[in-house]
């Protein structure tokens, strides 16, 4: 028999289902072996979920421990590089505060070009420190014009100083030097009024340019070309020989030759040609000096604003460092009369 209902006589009805049953009562085999089926497909059906769900668990923590230690690696990454960063910024300042203390213990009376004459013109490159590299250079500016005094102190035009740039660009050869010379006097001058060949607002905004005239000193080199006509070819030209900072006396030991003929309109290069010859040789110590090797009346020419020296007060300063993957290079203009820092660049 098998486990199927059976119909009563008096109702004919269906029974419930009953398993056959034996002669000692029990359900006979075939229907047991139905309902152990049924239970363990049950059983089957759950240890399968289970263990779909154990691999997906197990999926997602390799994943999220695969997300956790990348995450770490570039956190890792990240802090190592920030603390090389912070190392070579340490060791950049540090570069420039020994390029200050050789300037200030330098007490001789004059500065030169000559290395062996003067400790901190002697190249300093990739010097170990702890665990990073430094590297050093020191520029007399006032070997240089100094451009804002192209601009006195109340605002009007330095024809001196003007006329003295008007000369170094034709020393240059530089194209149209007066119209130069205009542009950056109405650049550095507070008006608003155009000198003959120069440049204010209205002529930045006809030419396109996204810059307007400071009407005050530069500040930073880079300025320079902002200015109408300054182009990148006629910076290039123009930098060794030009400052923003400075502009006090011009330092006869280290000014290039063209900047001395330009100082003075009546100079001539036989004039200053035993100057250039001494100083390959030896410092110019004294004014004195420069006046003997000169002759009284080419000498007398060259300082007629009485504004030559053989020191020098204003100093450029350049630091580079390198720690690990960390790199700093740190720029300053610095005053060493005043023992100030006129200008700061941290790149």
């Amino acid at each position: 028999m098998g486990c199927t209902p059976r119909r009563t006589a008096a109702t004919g009805g269906a029974e419930p289902d009953r398993p056959d049953r034996g002669q000692s009562g029990q359900p006979s085999q075939r229907c047991a072996s139905a309902v152990g089926g049924t239970v363990l497909t049950g059983l089957n059906n759950e240890r399968g979920l289970a263990l779909v769900l154990v691999l997906v668990i197990i999926a997602l923590l390799a994943a999220l421990v695969s997300d956790f230690a990348f995450s770490t690696l570039i956190e890792t990454r990240l802090a190592g590089t920030f603390r090389d960063s912070r190392a070579a910024t340490s060791l950049a300042r540090g570069g420039i505060t020994v390029g200050r203390e050789l300037l200030r213990q330098d007490q001789n009376g004059y500065d030169a070009l000559l290395a062996g004459e003067e400790f901190w013109r002697q190249p300093m490159e990739q010097i170990p420190v702890a665990e990073g590299f430094v590297s050093l250079r020191i520029e007399d500016l006032d070997g240089r014009l100094g451009l804002n005094a192209l601009v006195d102190a109340v605002g009007n035009p330095n024809v001196v100083m003007v006329e003295r740039f008007v000369r170094l660009a034709e020393q240059l050869d530089l194209d149209e030097p007066r119209r130069l010379a205009d542009a950056l006097v109405d650049w550095l001058d507070p008006d608003s009024d155009t000198r003959p060949q120069g440049a204010e607002a209205q002529d930045y905004l006809a030419a396109g340019s996204p810059y307007r005239p400071r009407n005050g000193p530069l500040l930073s080199p880079d300025e320079l070309g902002r200015i109408i006509g300054f182009s990148t070819e006629v910076v290039q030209k123009l930098q060794p020989f030009v400052a923003v900072h400075g502009g006090g006396k011009l330092n006869v030991n280290s000014a290039p030759k063209e900047l001395l003929l330009a100082w003075d309109e009546q100079v001539e290069a036989t004039d200053i040609e035993p100057l250039l010859e001494e100083r390959r040789l030896r410092p110019l110590k004294t004014l004195d000096q420069v006046r003997d090797l000169m002759g009284v009346d080419a000498f007398s020419a060259l300082n007629r604003n009485l504004d030559l020296s053989v020191a020098s007060r204003y100093f450029h300063l350049y630091s580079h460092a390198e720690a690990g993957d960390g790199h700093r290079r740190i720029e300053v203009a610095w005053d060493r009369q005043a023992d100030r820092i006129l200008w700061q660049k941290v790149d």
